[in-house]
């Protein structure tokens, strides 16, 4: 299971039916990964995996994952 690369464009409630949330929330851990989380971070992120579908789970994982591509981007590009 990876996290979409692009925007999603509909409800990814098919592709990861079955799925328990516990086995999505490791993308969220994915896309986080790295990332100084203090005790109000974790919270919520742990508020996320328990508290949402799979699909929002997922969409959020995607959008973070996403952004911190950006900012690789940006910072790379302004290094130059």
């Amino acid at each position: 299971m990876t996290i979409p690369a692009g925007p999603i464009e509909h409800d990814p409630v098919e592709t990861y039916r079955g799925l328990d949330v516990a086995q999505v929330g490791i993308l969220l851990d994915e896309a986080l990964g790295g990332v100084e989380l203090c005790a109000y971070d974790q919270w919520v992120v742990e508020w996320l995996e328990t508290g949402c579908d799979s699909p929002t789970i997922v969409t959020v994982a995607s959008l973070l994952q996403r952004c911190r591509g950006l900012d690789t981007a940006t910072s790379s590009s302004t290094a130059s």
